[in-house]
């Protein structure tokens, strides 16, 4: 069997437009009407659209947590979801170190007491997350799954585009309605995926 024909074994693609990718354009086409009414206190940091992000991270975490089927490769999801969470208010210094009096700012991590627990914590966050991978036999219910499912190519690819675009409005758009709804579409195409996979997987169709 050649190199080719065993990814085919393991990774199917499926081309159609599935209905897990709609929210996330409509999320796309609100932007345009958003930029135009909503203030622009919307897009900074714990506010409308940022708090949004973050129930959509929380709510995926918990219900990947109670998939019946493929168990631990959900939580798996859960856990590397959890760190967008972190990821998003900064590991807390945006919760609670902002700069009284003043828009939008806070303090940088030399005022933040955990600052220097914050790398060991993150790496001994990341073997945890590795151990349980492979004690929890992920892997194999990862390829399990791939292996009887087809990939939603779109979702996949406005994902990757919403990623990168999010990435380059956050370093060259002054407007943070955008930057953050953008960021808000990704992590909506992300979480109905994996609902996707969850619940209704693109099923192979056996020959």
């Amino acid at each position: 069997m050649g190199i080719i024909q065993k990814i085919k074994t393991f990774i199917a693609f499926d081309f159609h437009l599935s209905s897990s990718t709609v929210p996330a354009l409509v999320v796309l086409i609100l932007l345009y009407p958003a930029v135009l009414l909503l203030p622009e206190k919307c897009g900074y940091e714990n506010e409308l659209i940022e708090n949004t992000q973050l129930m959509i991270i929380f709510f995926s975490c918990f219900i990947w947590c109670i998939v019946p089927e493929k168990r631990n490769l959900f939580i798996f999801a859960a856990l590397i979801m959890f760190t967008l969470a972190l990821r998003e208010v900064n590991t807390g210094r945006t919760l609670f170190y902002a700069v009284p009096g003043e828009v939008n700012a806070f303090y940088g991590w030399d005022k933040v007491w955990y600052a220097p627990y914050r790398l060991p914590a993150g790496i001994i966050y990341g073997i945890g997350c590795a151990v349980f991978f492979f004690a929890g036999k992920v892997y194999k219910e990862l390829g399990d799954l791939l292996a009887a499912t087809r990939i939603p190519v779109w979702n996949v690819v406005l994902f990757l585009i919403l990623t990168v675009a999010s990435d380059l409005l956050d370093k060259f758009c002054p407007s943070l309605i955008l930057e953050e709804g953008v960021e808000l579409a990704a992590y909506v195409v992300l979480f109905m995926t994996l609902c996707l996979y969850a619940f209704n997987p693109i099923r192979r169709v056996k020959k």
